[in-house]
């Protein structure tokens, strides 16, 4: 059914140009140069799918540090062409932006691991239901969106603290959990902070490419290139050497997963909604 609607979609045909489209991107470096992030080894892909039908195109990386608030800025801004950022959010967040409604990690974002101190191992079991887990002290980083779906799930209590207290939060008892996705799952929290075994979250966090409204065909390109990357495996095979090994050290099949309502999506481009399975369905394929 997916591969279908997807092969409707990208039934227009878009003619070639020899013009070179610029791209601009974030200057991120390690001792090896330039630092190609998952993101930005997704953002080269889904370009380079779209070469025979777009045309050839370069990167114009910015040479300045940035961080996120500054980015989201500059690609209001359209400071330089076709800025291109990759953002996590809600209808409000992406409103502001051209975006490309395909999740970047297939949705893999939207699980959240239970984080919570040592002490409390034998709290959170394979029996644990939402309704035990949403009266208790939660800690979050602040201005993520997350906590607002925490709220409007019956979590009573989210606080907001710099990223860099959480583990803090937790280790002095200050909060009772953190929610932590599959990027910084594996973050040292300190030896007190435990990652439960037994129990996790999963709702719609969309992680998509975005950019100034007035560079739409630019976005459009990469959601045609990231649906083409998709449909040959080559997205998939890209998802395998940033996040299969940690999934499987994760354990994530042995969770029970309680899902949560993230109503702050409605109104999104409805292509969104066709890769609701996506995360799920790479999962079980990859892990089992």
């Amino acid at each position: 059914m997916l591969c279908g609607l997807l092969s409707v979609l990208l039934s227009i045909n878009v003619k070639a140009s020899n013009e070179v489209t610029v791209f601009s991107y974030p200057y991120v470096a390690n001792n090896q140069g330039i630092y190609k992030s998952y993101n930005h080894q997704l953002l080269l892909l889904a370009l380079e799918k779209t070469v025979k039908t777009h045309g050839p195109f370069s990167m114009n990386y910015i040479q300045y540090q940035m961080n996120e608030k500054r980015r989201r800025i500059e690609a209001l801004k359209n400071t330089h062409p076709n800025f291109i950022i990759s953002i996590v959010g809600d209808k409000n967040t992406f409103s502001q932006f051209a975006y490309s409604p395909f999740p970047n990690d297939l949705g893999l974002l939207g699980f959240r691991f239970l984080l919570h101190h040592k002490d409390n191992s034998g709290h959170f079991s394979h029996e644990t239901t939402l309704e035990q887990l949403q009266p208790l002290d939660v800690v979050q980083g602040e201005g993520w969106f997350d906590s607002d779906v925490l709220r409007m799930n019956g979590f009573h209590s989210v606080m907001e603290v710099p990223s860099r207290s959480i583990g803090q939060m937790i280790s002095f008892k200050r909060a009772d959990l953190y929610f932590s996705s599959l990027v910084d799952v594996d973050k040292s929290r300190g030896g007190e902070v435990i990652v439960n075994p037994n129990v996790m979250l999963f709702y719609l966090s969309p992680r998509f490419f975005v950019s100034a409204k007035k560079n739409s065909a630019a976005i459009e390109r990469i959601y045609t290139g990231l649906t083409l990357a998709y449909q040959d495996g080559s997205l998939e095979q890209l998802m395998d050497n940033t996040f299969l090994e940690k999934l499987k050290k994760f354990k994530i099949l042995n969770r029970k997963v309680l899902e949560l309502e993230n109503k702050n999506l409605e109104g999104l481009d409805q292509r969104y909604f066709l890769w609701r399975g996506a995360s799920k369905s790479y999962i079980d394929t990859r892990t089992n």
